[in-house]
């Protein structure tokens, strides 16, 4: 039963990202990665990102939220990213193939300083979402929601190759446990788990609550234990008076 359990909440976990497999093994999670990217680039290259109120509103907040605290080593990484974004708000757009070179450097850096410096990735981060928003407005109706659908997969995407890099046996074999999909939820973004928001929220606090291992006080396995020495002891008493004697003693004492 708790293996079949694990098995459905593997599968309830990878369904969310669009995977064509049921397991999170490093073949699946690459084979899926490869995936998406090829889905974003077909739909950002055939398309051009406009720029809007709702996007200068974004930025100018992911900005201003950098320069409130104390100065970094690295301000002229956003400095850069804003010159280069200004560039492209002046001709009026910005080409599909342009806008995922930048996301994706975005990504990659903000990846990379979350632990020397996560106010910068944050910054770097809010400025990459207001890119996927502005370009996400842009698209075509027609192919609405094939964006989203690949933005929702891409996020899941992200939090199970999280859950899938800690250790454990159930994680080599494959496996997303509850209490590692709710970990990695939770580094995501500790607010959005605490209300309840996101697509793994309810998914991770379910298995949680109901496929933790039940606590074993022993006292089964010791009354168990006392059983079998007793049959054993009353056959092996009984083996004088025959076989069906030794078999009634056991099975009694069973």
């Amino acid at each position: 039963i708790q293996n079949e359990g694990q098995r459905q909440f593997t599968e309830a976990a990878m369904r969310r990202t669009g995977a064509a497999g049921t397991t999170a093994t490093p073949e699946v999670l690459a084979a899926n990665d490869a995936r998406l990217g090829n889905e974003f680039r077909r739909l950002s290259a055939g398309n051009t990102l406009r720029f809007d109120n709702q996007f200068t509103g974004d930025i100018t907040n992911a900005i201003r939220d950098y320069r409130n605290v104390p100065p970094s080593q690295q301000h002229s990484m956003v400095e850069g990213y804003v010159q280069d974004i200004i560039g492209h708000v002046q001709q009026g757009s910005m080409p599909g193939a342009a806008y995922q070179d930048m996301r994706s450097r975005l990504s990659r850096q903000a990846n990379g300083l979350r632990q020397s410096d996560p106010t910068l990735a944050d910054t770097l981060r809010d400025m990459r979402n207001a890119l996927d928003d502005a370009m996400g407005r842009s698209i075509p109706a027609a192919e609405q929601e094939a964006w989203q659908t690949a933005r929702r997969e891409y996020g899941a995407q992200k939090v199970i190759e999280k859950a899938a890099s800690r250790a454990g046996e159930a994680t080599a074999e494959g496996n997303i446990t509850p209490a590692n999909l709710r970990n990695a939820v939770a580094a995501e973004n500790r607010g959005r788990y605490a209300r309840g928001q996101g697509d793994f929220a309810e998914l991770s606090r379910a298995g949680a609550g109901v496929m933790a291992p039940l606590p074993n006080s022993g006292t089964g396995p010791r009354l168990a234990i006392s059983s079998i020495l007793s049959a054993l002891g009353g056959g092996a008493g009984a083996l004088a008076g025959g076989v069906p004697a030794a078999a009634g003693a056991a099975a009694g004492a069973v």
